[in-house]
């Protein structure tokens, strides 16, 4: 996490939207020994009601959640947040990226 999105690890917060478990706690577990205060969640309505309960400096998305598309989570966001969004994707083609943009993701 580098200060391009604006978010230094003095107990900054982050939501983490990831519905592999295994790989939220490990993201998490990460995080937290970097400094920053780290919590997962493995929808994207569990997000969405996350960021509308709590301030976050940062969101990271994975965009293939089960519930709804993470692009749609990445819209439904900006409007509980204003957190940047690191998009997390196996989606590889540039349409997925361009899209991700529009949807709210940060290109710092």
């Amino acid at each position: 996490m580098g200060s391009d999105l604006g978010v230094t690890s003095a107990r900054a917060r982050i939501l983490v939207v990831e519905d592999d478990a295994r790989l939220a706690r490990l993201v998490v577990e990460q995080l937290g020994h970097g400094g920053y205060q780290a919590e997962a969640v493995g929808l994207g309505e569990d997000a969405l009601a996350r960021a509308s309960a709590s301030v976050f400096d940062l969101v990271v998305l994975d965009l293939n959640l089960p519930d709804i598309d993470g692009l749609e989570v990445a819209e439904r966001l900006q409007g509980e947040t204003r957190a940047p969004i690191l998009m997390l994707t196996a989606r590889a083609d540039v349409d997925s990226g361009v899209a991700g943009l529009y949807a709210g993701a940060s290109d710092d």
